[in-house]
């Protein structure tokens, strides 16, 4: 295990670099398959992303949401402060199938703004709390909207392999 781990730190661990905006990737084809594949990447992106800053998600997500629990949960009329609060208030034994991403996803979209570069329904992204962009530029452009000014970036090419230090 040590020495893999070794090997893995030349391999995936990045500097952290706050910033405004973080771009990332779920790593393509089959990892960005949906929506709940993608909170993965996320997860690096978080790390480096300025609180109330905004994460451009690339993940093609031609299967959609990716679970019937996932998206229900995401999708239920509350903010996604109030879903993380309801998941953690949830004794262990009660929890349900694919919490664990939807945690993921509130926490996030709880502290910074998302946006997914998909191709997957965009009606379907709105209403998972994410504004659908068919573009990078578009995506900028939103995130420029969504800061007030234009930010500073960080690329993450592959998210969803990075470990951010």
């Amino acid at each position: 295990h040590l020495a893999g781990t070794e090997f893995l730190k030349e391999l995936c661990l990045s500097e952290k670099v706050l910033s405004d905006i973080v771009i990332t990737t779920n790593n393509g084809y089959p990892l960005d398959q949906n929506i709940y594949q993608s909170v993965k990447g996320m997860t690096a992106a978080e790390a480096t992303c300025r609180e109330g800053g905004v994460i451009i998600m690339a993940a093609a997500c031609n299967d959609g949401h990716g679970g019937k629990s996932f998206m229900e949960t995401m999708t239920a009329n509350k903010t996604a402060a109030e879903i993380l609060a309801e998941i953690e208030a949830t004794p262990k034994q009660d929890t349900v199938p694919d919490q664990w991403e939807s945690q993921i996803l509130a926490r996030i979209l709880s502290r910074f703004h998302v946006i997914l570069i998909s191709q997957t329904d965009p009606n379907l992204v709105k209403a998972m709390k994410m504004p659908p962009a068919a573009s990078l530029e578009e995506a900028l452009d939103i995130a420029e909207h969504l800061l007030g000014r234009r930010g500073t970036i960080t690329l993450i090419p592959e998210g969803i392999s990075t470990i951010i230090v």
